[in-house]
């Protein structure tokens, strides 16, 4: 069976930040950008229309923060992997992210396409132990059979 393209969201207040990740060779790691927000209350309204597998979420935002974005995220859909983007290196902020179960932590002046690959694999890998992934391709395959045989019908 191929790879999944894994969907992501970008969520982060910057748009040079939101352009470089758009411009990211996201097929590369067999993924597809699905949206971009500016910040956390407009993501999670894009993730109930987009259903992203990973998100990459600035920390501090207007509206809602990463944290407070990440928090609520992680009650409404537990499955989504989340890595957080920052400018900072504020340890209190690592600590607190862990405990919301974010995957990784990437400095954004430390930010590559090495980086962000090593993170989406780890994120893939994730979703595929907590069985996510084989989930989706039975839906989406399920979905195209149904598809067929209304056009058949």
């Amino acid at each position: 069976m191929e790879e999944e393209k894994l969907k992501i969201l970008v969520v982060d207040d910057e748009m040079p930040v939101r352009q470089e990740l758009a411009a990211f060779p996201w097929e590369r790691v067999d993924c597809v950008l699905v949206g971009e927000a500016k910040n956390g209350k407009e993501a999670l309204q894009l993730c109930a229309e987009l259903h992203p597998d990973i998100i990459i979420s600035d920390i501090e935002m207007p509206v809602m923060g990463g944290l407070e974005f990440t928090a609520a995220l992680h009650k409404l859909y537990p499955n989504i992997q989340m890595i957080i983007l920052t400018g900072h290196e504020n340890f209190d902020y690592v600590k607190t992210a862990l405990r919301l179960h974010v995957l990784d932590y990437i400095v954004k002046f430390e930010m590559s396409e090495a980086t962000v690959s090593e993170v989406i694999q780890r994120a893939r890998r994730k979703l595929e132990e907590n069985g996510v992934l084989q989930r989706s391709v039975y839906a989406r395959q399920r979905r195209s059979i149904v598809k067929c045989l209304v056009k058949l019908l």
